[in-house]
């Protein structure tokens, strides 16, 4: 049986960060975890998308249809009132069939074109699943995969650390990804101790070129809450990104530490930014021990600040991020989260909408 959407607003507050970006709260809304389409539960939202007056997000669950839905979002001048979930479209292969579900692990979804979109599959390396990014038309019909650098092949990678990411440059000419958690050669994982010893690769492939043409190092944060016993699961990785042009980026960071309960998750929004010193290190096999110059980052938010200023005072496994509408002349951010359909207990699928200056 359908349920209806909660939906919540709170008041417009203010929140400044960096230099000269600022970040005003429009609105928090949350999709009920009983709310269901076409007899299957909505949930498992690992990515947001918005163009064109349209938006989509990609659903990562792995029992049912490969899916992603289109959803509605209405702002007002000053607040986000609503959304709604109006369609949902199940992937296919090159012949029209529905893919296994069992084979895949949808976490990136964006539009491309008027017609296309790309969407990644993080993969499972316990199950011996690759992580591979597509090309698909707007009924999910498979058109190409774009092929990953070597160092991506599943030995190099870490379980449920590959790509949770995605994002075209402006201009279209290509796309933008990350692994989650550092490739084995690179390096250790993100750690309660030790801060920026943790890198991910920061690719960009190049639609003409079909090749990755640049690629340079970001450095993960260490682990925000640290571990009660040796035996809690403590990660901090690369969840989302956002090109703004060329040589900047909106990178969302999301660490969580087990034994905390609701408030295990802690999420950062950092600037990224390419400078001359940068190192293009497609070159390198590995970067443990190397020398190189990662990714420029910027603290534009904090979650964790936000929190008790939510109408549902908490912040949840935020995964997705795109920019909105315009409002009055602002560019809207909006971020969604992943419930994991409510496996952890009490995860809710909640979607925030800021206005964003200074970018």
């Amino acid at each position: 049986m359908k349920r209806l959407l909660w939906l919540a607003v709170g008041m417009i507050f203010i929140e400044s960060y960096g230099q000269g970006a600022r970040l005003d709260f429009l609105g928090e809304q949350i999709i009920s975890n009983d709310f269901k389409m076409n007899a299957r539960f909505v949930g498992g939202l690992s990515s947001i998308d918005y163009k064109n007056g349209e938006w989509i997000s990609v659903c990562d669950s792995s029992k049912d249809a490969l899916r992603f839905y289109q959803l509605d979002l209405h702002f007002s001048d000053q607040t986000f009132k609503q959304v709604k979930v109006v369609r949902e479209v199940t992937f296919k292969n090159t012949d029209g069939v529905l893919l296994n579900a069992s084979s895949f692990d949808p976490e990136g979804l964006r539009f491309y074109g008027d017609h296309h979109m790309v969407w990644s599959s993080e993969g499972n390396v316990r199950r011996r699943v690759p992580t591979q990014i597509f090309i698909c038309n707007s009924d999910g019909e498979e058109e190409k995969e774009i092929i990953l650098p070597e160092m991506y092949a599943l030995e190099n990678c870490r379980h449920n650390g590959l790509l949770e990411n995605l994002s075209l440059d402006p201009e279209e000419k290509g796309v933008w990804f990350a692994n989650e958690l550092p490739l084995v050669k690179d390096g250790v994982e993100a750690n309660y101790e030790d801060n920026h010893s943790a890198f991910v690769r920061f690719n960009f492939y190049d639609f003409k070129a079909s090749v990755v043409t640049k690629q340079f190092a970001y450095s993960l944060d260490k682990v925000v809450k640290k571990p009660k016993s040796f035996n809690d699961l403590a990660i901090n990785g690369l969840v989302e990104i956002l090109s703004i042009n060329e040589n900047q980026f909106l990178c969302l960071e999301r660490s969580y530490t087990s034994g905390y309960g609701v408030n295990g998750t802690s999420v950062k929004l950092y600037l990224a930014s390419v400078v001359n010193e940068t190192t293009d290190v497609r070159s390198l096999d590995e970067l443990e021990g190397q020398k190189f110059n990662v990714l420029k980052k910027e603290l534009l938010l904090d979650f964790d600040t936000i929190k008790n200023k939510l109408p549902s005072k908490h912040i949840d496994n935020i995964e997705g991020m795109c920019f909105g509408p315009e409002i009055k002349g602002k560019k809207t951010l909006v971020f969604i989260s992943d419930n994991n359909f409510n496996l952890y207990k009490h995860q809710i699928t909640q979607v925030l909408a800021f206005t964003i200056e200074g970018i």
